[in-house]
C-alpha cells in the first residue's frame, strides 16, 4: 500500500527559492498541466479527515487515485494513496457518479517539477476555479521534508486546508444542490433538471435554486410526502432548495418526452440546452435575455 507524505507552502520569491534548490543539487524535471476532479462518498468536503477519489488528466494520459484520510503533523500531511492508470476518464466519471459518489470540485493547474533524489518539489499555479500559487514538497519521510524546509527558512510558510477554502466558495453552490437532489433518491428515469440548471451545470452562471420536472406517477408519489405549494397558478413542491414541478409554465410541453430525451451529466438527467433556449425565448422575460445570450454563445462553440 502506497503512502504520500507532503507539505504545502506559501511563498513569494521564486527566484531565491530556485537558487537554494540548485545549491541542494535539485534538478529541473518538467513543466506540465493537470486537470483534477475530486469525489467523495457520503460527503461533499475536501476536508483532510475524509477519504477522496481523484481523476487526474495529464495530456492524453489519465489516472484514478484513492486518497485516504490525512494524519496532519504541523501541516505535514501523511495519507494512503493508491493510483492506477485509466483509459477513459469520462466513463470513469460516470461510474463513480452512478456508484453514488459526489463530485466535489475540479482544479486545473500548471506545475513545474524539481527533484532532489526521490524528493519532489512542485511549483503549482492553480488556474481554476481560482488563481493560487503554492509549493508542494513530497518525500519519503517527514525528516526529508523538514531538512528542505530548514534550508528554505523564512522564504516559505506552511499552509493547510485554509488556502483552498476560496475554491469551496467558488464552486460549492451547484454541487450542494446536486447533492441535495441525490439525497432524494428519485428514480433517474422519472425526472430531469430544467430551468437554469442546464446552464449552471456547464459553469455559465451561478444557480439560485434547482428546478426539476417529474413524471405524473412520481409527482403523485411525492405530493403525498411533501407539502404542496400553490403560487401564481402553479403547483410545486420545495425540498432543500429544489423545486419540483409536474407542469411547466402552463405551456404545451410534453414533460415525459423532455425527461426521456434529456442528457445525463454527473449521473443526473438535464433537459437539453436547446430546449432550455426555446423555452426562454417563448417565455421572453427580461431576465431571460442574458441567459439566451449565454446559451447561444455556448452552442455556437460546440
Amino acid at each position: 500500500m502506497d503512502e504520500e507524505i507532503e507539505v504545502k507552502l506559501n511563498y513569494e520569491n521564486k527566484e531565491k527559492i530556485v537558487e537554494i534548490l540548485k545549491q541542494l543539487n535539485a534538478k529541473f524535471e518538467k513543466k506540465f498541466e493537470l486537470h483534477d476532479t475530486y469525489y467523495g462518498l457520503g460527503h461533499s468536503s475536501m476536508n483532510n479527515k475524509n477519504n477522496l477519489v481523484r481523476i487526474r488528466k495529464k495530456g492524453d494520459k489519465s489516472e484514478l487515485t484513492f486518497k485516504g484520510n490525512c494524519i496532519d503533523t504541523e501541516n505535514i500531511w501523511k495519507r494512503t494513496e493508491i493510483t492506477t492508470q485509466i483509459s477513459n476518464p469520462e466513463k470513469m466519471n460516470q461510474i463513480l457518479l452512478n456508484l453514488g459518489l459526489n463530485k466535489i470540485k475540479e482544479n486545473k493547474s500548471i506545475r513545474e517539477e524539481w527533484k532532489i533524489g526521490n524528493t519532489e518539489i512542485l511549483f503549482i499555479d492553480f488556474t481554476h476555479p481560482e488563481e493560487l500559487k503554492i509549493i508542494e514538497i513530497e518525500a519519503e519521510s517527514n525528516e526529508e521534508i523538514q531538512e528542505i524546509l530548514n534550508k528554505l527558512g523564512n522564504l516559505v510558510t506552511r499552509t493547510g486546508e485554509e488556502s483552498f477554502k476560496r475554491f469551496d466558495k467558488k464552486t460549492s453552490k451547484m454541487q450542494k444542490l446536486l447533492i441535495e437532489l441525490k439525497k432524494l433518491k428519485l428514480p433517474i428515469k422519472e425526472f430531469s433538471v430544467f430551468g437554469s440548471g442546464p446552464i449552471a451545470i456547464r459553469g455559465l452562471k451561478e444557480p439560485g435554486d434547482l428546478d426539476i420536472i417529474v413524471t405524473e406517477s412520481l409527482w403523485n408519489e411525492l405530493k403525498e410526502k411533501y407539502e404542496l405549494i400553490k403560487k401564481k397558478g402553479y403547483e410545486y413542491l420545495t425540498i432543500n432548495g429544489i423545486d419540483i414541478f409536474h407542469d411547466w409554465t402552463h405551456q404545451d410541453y410534453d414533460l415525459d418526452k423532455l425527461i426521456k430525451e434529456s442528457e445525463i451529466i454527473e449521473g443526473i438527467r438535464f433537459v437539453k440546452l436547446k430546449e432550455v433556449l426555446e423555452w426562454k425565448k417563448r417565455r421572453n422575460n427580461p431576465k431571460d435575455k442574458q441567459d439566451i445570450k449565454l446559451i447561444e454563445e455556448y452552442l455556437s462553440k460546440q
